[in-house]
Order: structure tokens, then sequence, then C-alpha cells
């Protein structure tokens, strides 16, 4: 998996980490070309072998089963009835207003290498399918973001919209199968104390051949300190992004001096990125 140079991404990640209030934010928005290299091709192959040798009769289950969308969990369902369609490149079960029962086992692996390529410290390659969900419907992810972010990052709201925006523009939601990895606490990130949520969605499209990794894990910040959580960080920098699409301008984002507590992104870095992000999206 290859992670891509995405600039526009980076004033999202520099507002979200730093103006978190009361938390402390491991914020993820990371942009990986699933096209197979030499080294990928070996470890696809490696990956199928050990899969097989630990499958019944050594034969692998044409699909993977998943869990149930997180992005419904502790909320109503919807509850609506679907039939289960194959899709032409790999089999992968889909329906109408429903999840996916099953992924294949090449999805599966690019799944996985995700979460290995973000997280290099910790190998995910013994998950199981049943650790991932397909969620069905874009607008739960969206509310289930939205929330988290918006009752910790009190200018969320703020760059809300050109945030989504910013993720259709780069990735075409709407074409998107997604899916969610669901922490087992023993063994993965988010095992260390101190975790209160954590979301991990990856919008997969096939025609692209891309992944965009979206993650949030939120800490408690012990004794007052730690990263983030400092409030009104970055409060003023937001985009302005009307209801037909336009922005009408960068009211502060473009403007804000370099701050020290912003040394870690070299700078000025918040401005310049999010003044480029700006004027890319107005062309």
């Amino acid at each position: 998996m290859k992670l891509l140079d995405t600039p526009k991404f980076d004033p999202f990640l520099g507002a979200i980490r730093q103006a978190a209030c009361d938390y402390e934010l491991d914020f993820r928005l990371e942009n990986y070309s699933c096209k197979m290299i030499s080294t990928d091709k070996r470890q696809f192959k490696k990956f199928t072998a050990e899969r097989q040798s630990a499958s019944p009769g050594g034969r692998l289950p044409q699909l993977q089963l998943l869990s149930p969308p997180q992005s419904e969990q502790g909320g109503s369902y919807f509850q609506t009835s679907w039939h289960s369609s194959q899709s032409e490149e790999d089999g992968e079960t889909s329906g109408c207003g429903g999840p996916a029962a099953g992924i294949s086992h090449k999805t599966l692996f690019y799944l996985i290498s995700t979460l290995n390529s973000s997280f290099f410290d910790y190998d995910f390659t013994c998950c199981d399918s049943e650790e991932f969900s397909r969620e069905s419907l874009l607008e739960r992810v969206q509310a289930d973001v939205d929330d988290r972010l918006g009752r910790c990052v009190p200018s969320y709201a703020g760059f809300r919209a050109a945030f989504w925006h910013t993720l259709d523009d780069e990735i075409s939601l709407s074409d998107c199968d997604i899916y969610s990895y669901n922490p087992d606490n023993v063994s993965d990130p988010y095992c260390s104390g101190g975790v209160l949520w954590s979301f991990n969605y990856m919008f997969f499209n096939k025609k692209l051949k891309r992944i965009v990794f979206l993650s949030c894990c939120a800490r408690a910040i012990m004794n007052g300190g730690g990263g983030g959580g400092r409030p009104g960080a970055f409060d003023e920098a937001y985009f302005d992004y009307d209801d037909d699409g336009d922005f009408s301008g960068l009211p502060a984002a473009a403007c804000v001096p370099p701050r020290d507590d912003l040394q870690d992104f070299g700078g000025d870095f918040v401005s310049t990125a999010a003044a480029a992000a700006a004027a890319a999206f107005r062309g």
C-alpha cells in the first residue's frame, strides 16, 4: 500500500488535532493506493498461503464474513429488507439499503494492509474478517463522525461541510464501499489506558483503486497535560462554505499567524495549507 501525498487533507489534520478540548485526539486522514507493486504481490501471496493452510481442506471460502455495521451500534437501526447481489469484480455481496454479508479475500487484504501501513508499530495480519464491518449508509457514518468530532472540537461545525466536500472530491464518496475496523482492545493501538472512544472508517473506491482511511482515537488528558486539549486553539480558523457549494472566502484560516504550538506542523503550516486548500476548491 502506497501512502499518497494529499495536501488538501493537511488543514483538517491541523485543525482537529490542535483544537480538541478536554481530549487528546489521534486523528488520521490518509490516502492509499491499492495498486499492487512487487512487494505487495509477495505479501498477498504469503497472506493467501497462510489463510489457505488454516482453512478446512486448504480452501479459502469465496467470501469472508463481516460483523454488523458499527455506525449503527448503540443507535436505532434502519429496518430494511434487501436482496443480495454479487459484484462482477470480485463476487462480494451487497444489497439495497443493507450491509454486505461478506467481502472477497483480496479486499480483506487491502483493509488489513491499510491498518498495517497506518499503524506500522502493530501487525494486523492475523485479523479475522469479522473484525471488520461494511457500513450500509454514508449518512450513518457521517453522523457518527460529526457527533464525535463535534463534541471534542468546538470549531468543527465551522469547517464540517468543507471537510466532507474535500473527502468527496478526493475519493468520490458515493462510489465507495465503506468499511470499519472494530478494535479488539487487546492487541491493537486502542488497548492503551485512557482510551475513551475511537472510529476507524475506510472508504474504498474500486474504480480508483484507492482507500481513504479516516480514524480518530480519543484519550482522556491526565493532569491537564498531554497534546491537544487547548480550549480555543484554532477556533478562529475555519472554512466559510455555503449551501451552494462555493467558498465565500477564508475569513481567518489563511491569515492566522504562525503559532508556537503548531511547530510540529512546520511553522506556518496551517495558514499556507489552508490557503492552498481554499484555492483548490475555488478552482
